[in-house]
């Protein structure tokens, strides 16, 4: 279970991560159209 759970917990914040990411990279994409 705590094996499962880390590796859950690690997948979450990686994908949070990317999220953030994507998120930057369509916010610079605006501000490089303005």
């Amino acid at each position: 279970m705590e094996a499962k759970t880390g590796t859950w917990t690690e997948k979450k914040g990686l994908a949070q991560m990317l999220k953030g990411g994507v998120i930057m990279d369509v916010v610079n994409a605006e501000q490089a159209k303005i």
